[in-house]
């Protein structure tokens, strides 16, 4: 059918480096064919110090179709510290059954729920043994929004350094823990796909980095 398709955005910036945006995507289609409208609040607050932040959005999809209108959600923050040698992020994303932005925007899925942190450390300015050096760890923790079904996890280390000498070296470990249970790949509701443990990791020498 005949269709009409429209974005728009506004967004303002203020304090150097904070914004907040309003976004909405629109597509209404001829007669009763399937109409999609969504719309969300992105925001990022930066302090003064430009040291710490706080970002995230809160979304809402609305389609109409066959008569009946259904609403979905999604909501993802994320706070942590940018600056300095440690640094941090906590972060949360969600996303219930219904929430679909595929009319015009780009989705792998819904109904989900994940929770995720992030440790790291590292130089920026040389030393006697190193010109660069990092640690990174991660983790995060997935679910099933619906019904707070346990869906995985995920743990990571990744670390590199390289000496004055221009020697560097590096590796990455990642895991994850337990049975993951998929619910997306049966596409039967209610059933799962059980994925076992796994562990893998990789590591890397250069004798000159320069």
């Amino acid at each position: 059918p005949f269709a009409n398709y429209n974005v728009l955005i506004l967004d303002q910036q203020f304090n150097k480096n904070s914004s907040v945006s309003f976004i909405n995507t629109n597509v209404l289609r001829e007669g009763t064919a399937r109409d999609a409208n969504a719309s969300g609040i992105l925001y990022t607050l930066v302090n003064k110090a430009n040291t710490h932040f706080i970002d995230g959005s809160a979304k809402m999809s609305s389609i109409r179709e066959n008569g009946n209108k259904i609403n979905g959600y999604s909501f993802e923050t994320k706070l942590g510290k940018f600056a300095g040698k440690f640094q941090y992020e906590l972060e949360y994303n969600m996303a219930d059954e219904n929430y679909d932005i595929n009319d015009l925007g780009f989705q792998r899925r819904n109904d989900y729920q994940r929770f995720e942190g992030q440790l790291s450390y590292r130089i920026f300015e040389p030393t006697n043994t190193f010109n660069r050096f990092s640690i990174r760890t991660s983790v995060d923790l997935d679910y099933r929004k619906s019904d707070g079904a346990y869906t995985g996890n995920r743990f990571g280390i990744n670390f590199r350094a390289t000496t004055v000498k221009q020697f560097s070296f590096g590796g990455n470990i990642n895991a994850n823990i337990g049975n993951q249970y998929d619910y997306y790949e049966p596409r039967v509701e209610d059933r799962y796909f059980a994925d076992s443990p796994r562990l893998n990791f990789d590591s890397w020498v250069s004798s000159d980095f320069s």
